[in-house]
């Protein structure tokens, strides 16, 4: 996924729109797959990065990924 995250700021700093065909996948679920790979072949960015979105805050809620700097902010406690 990180390899993924890199690749979506490449993207965007250097303002190309589509996604290379070689772009990671492993973090697509199946039911996004259709949306994200047209005719088995082109990579729709936006559903691509929406999925990568979707993957990332999976990943976060379940603790299998982390941000350093949330380490230094309070926990938010439900009321």
């Amino acid at each position: 996924m990180l390899e993924a995250v890199e690749l979506l700021h490449e993207l965007n700093s250097s303002g190309r729109r589509h996604v290379p065909p070689d772009a990671p996948l492993r973090f697509v679920a199946e039911r996004w797959r259709p949306y994200v790979v047209e005719d088995d072949v082109r990579i729709s960015r936006r559903y691509w990065e929406l999925s990568l979105l979707a993957g990332l805050r999976g990943a976060l809620r379940s603790g299998d990924i982390w941000w350093l700097a949330a380490a230094a902010m309070p926990t938010r406690r439900p009321t």
